[in-house]
């Protein structure tokens, strides 16, 4: 099993749901880059929520929207994107898909949710 690295994460280990939720990914042997990729699009998840004053476990779609408007803030126009050689910084509008990437553990955390 992939050991996470919680200090990575520490809104995740700190929201049990959340905490719960990676480490159970990390028991379906996901690989460690997507655990990471989990963990860090997570915890920026839940910062959002501090930030906003919205509970993650009562999150309406309307507070979804605003994160999502959140990540195409002009604060965000840098990404941090890992190759070979180490991280280099793109500009959003030349990392094509990347835009949705920090949304990428959003939509499987809640629909864990739905389904258990």
């Amino acid at each position: 099993m992939t050991e996470i690295r919680w200090e990575q994460y520490p809104l995740v280990l700190q929201h049990e749901l959340a905490r719960s939720w990676l480490q159970r990914q990390a028991h379906l042997q996901l690989a460690p880059n997507t655990l990471d990729a989990y963990g860090r699009c997570l915890n920026d998840y839940l910062s959002f929520c501090a930030r906003h004053s919205v509970q993650p476990e009562a999150v309406t779609r309307e507070q979804v929207a605003l994160y999502v408007q959140d990540l195409a803030h002009p604060s965000r126009t840098w990404l941090t994107v890992p190759i070979p050689k180490g991280p280099t910084c793109f500009p959003l509008s030349m990392a094509g898909g990347y835009r949705t990437r920090p949304c990428s553990s959003v939509s499987p955390f809640y629909a864990c949710f739905v389904t258990h």
